[in-house]
């Protein structure tokens, strides 16, 4: 269930439909918006204003399915308040609340319409563009096997270690 009211730290992929009365015919900004909902701090990139003036023939359940990818089911039971809205209308994604949680005000000139989630988009990755990590340009050179000089240096410095040890073995039981 979505907290309509609450934008939660963790939560994401939702939109929130609200209405605001257009009453001194000025047009809104993302600042009024962002006063009339009691928030600190609003991103523009996730709100968006649609004016039933400038909408066409594009519905607003319409727009939510198209631009947002909520689900025809999720939107049928408010198609039509959806549909019906005039005036001014605000999209907000829930990006848009920077300083989140934080708990809305509906009850002022912002009237909270709907609250739907946006469709899951899956991750994809595109192939890198150089072939540079399709792997090993070539295989690793084989390993060199040790030469007569290098074995002869490694028995030498074996037997000097046993020699010592066995001087010092000697010092501690003479002493």
């Amino acid at each position: 269930m979505i907290d309509a009211e609450t934008v939660g730290e963790r939560e994401h992929g939702i939109v929130r439909v609200f209405q605001m009365d257009n009453l001194d015919g000025a047009e809104r900004t993302t600042s009024d918006l962002q006063v009339a909902l009691g928030v600190s701090e609003l991103g523009d990139k996730d709100t968006q204003l649609v004016d039933a003036a400038t909408r066409d023939e594009l519905d607003l359940t319409q727009l939510l399915e198209d631009g947002y990818g909520v689900d025809r089911a999720e939107l049928a039971p408010s198609a039509g308040v959806l549909n019906a809205l005039d005036g001014t209308v605000w999209l907000v994604r829930t990006a848009a609340f920077r300083d989140r949680p934080v708990t809305l005000k509906t009850d002022a000139e912002a009237t909270l319409i709907g609250t739907f989630r946006e469709a899951e988009q899956g991750v994809t990755f595109e192939p890198l563009p150089s072939d540079g990590a399709d792997g090993p340009i070539s295989s690793p050179p084989p390993k060199k096997k040790p030469t007569d000089a290098a074995m002869g240096g490694r028995v030498a410095m074996i037997a000097l270690i046993v020699m010592a040890v066995l001087v010092i073995g000697m010092i501690i039981i003479a002493g």
